[in-house]
């Protein structure tokens, strides 16, 4: 009778141990949680708040590009776009990263000039390409006038990859290649950079992935998590962002 009182109260002393250990675990898990949506939330009030005035600059850029401006005063010009426009692709990664944590990230198609969105995105990006001393095309068939797309999205995606095209190209070119597969468009983005290793390209489109060493400059690591999260956001069927590279040889990013 002794053992089994004994025992009774190991067991009753172990069960009140593993219920603290239990609370402890539950209180640890609400701490972390409310810690990441008060980061979440930051971030978000942060890049907004950044993302207004910015929005306003580029604006006023916009306008600016109007006027008659002499060469040199245009080649400023074009470069002060460019790089608003890179800030504001990492402040839209941001927010929309955070978005996508939480669940509040939708599709939203709608009718959209698609060549003058491609027109619009080349213009900008050519800038950066000049800098680097690369090429920049646009390769593209007859496309039709409009078409059913959530355009800021895309225009994302498209500004993420020539970006990191440029950046991961010492010499030669990227180039934007869109076509007509059945009732969809194909965009890819091809470089002549400086390529992915194998072992690396199983990382890439984890958020703050970075590769090592390469490129003219480090970025947030959030860019290719957030290309391939909005790209199956806005096709959902389809079989999402890939990617074709070998060391040395450049690389090819596409998505339908």
């Amino acid at each position: 009778e002794q053992t089994v009182a004994t025992r009774t109260q190991e067991l009753a002393e172990a069960n009140l141990r593993l219920d603290a250990e239990a609370k402890g675990h539950a209180k640890a898990r609400v701490v972390a949680e409310e810690a990441s949506q008060a980061k979440s939330q930051f971030l978000a009030t942060m890049s907004h708040e950044i993302r207004t005035p910015l929005n306003g600059l580029l604006g006023t850029l916009t306008l600016l590009g109007h006027s008659q401006l002499p060469p040199a005063q245009q080649q400023m010009l074009a470069l002060s776009q460019y790089s608003g426009t890179l800030l504001q692709t990492v402040l839209n990664d941001i927010l929309d990263f955070s978005r996508l944590e939480q669940g509040n990230l939708t599709n939203e198609p709608r009718p959209t000039d698609i060549n003058a969105l491609l027109d619009e995105v080349l213009a900008i990006m050519v800038a950066g390409a000049n800098l680097a001393g690369l090429s920049l095309r646009l390769n593209r068939p007859q496309l039709p006038a409009c078409i059913h797309i959530d355009g800021p999205k895309l225009r994302q995606v498209l500004f993420n990859l020539i970006g990191n095209g440029i950046k991961f190209t010492p010499e030669g070119g990227v180039s934007l290649n869109v076509s007509v597969q059945g009732d969809k468009l194909a965009f890819v983005v091809a470089d002549t950079g400086v390529g992915i290793a194998p072992e690396v390209r199983e990382q890439l489109f984890m958020p703050y992935c970075v590769l090592p060493n390469q490129g003219r400059s480090r970025g947030t690591g959030l860019g290719l998590a957030i290309c391939k999260q909005l790209v199956e956001l806005m096709d959902a069927e389809g079989q999402g962002i890939w990617v074709k590279s070998e060391p040395g040889k450049g690389s090819e990013f596409g998505f339908e």
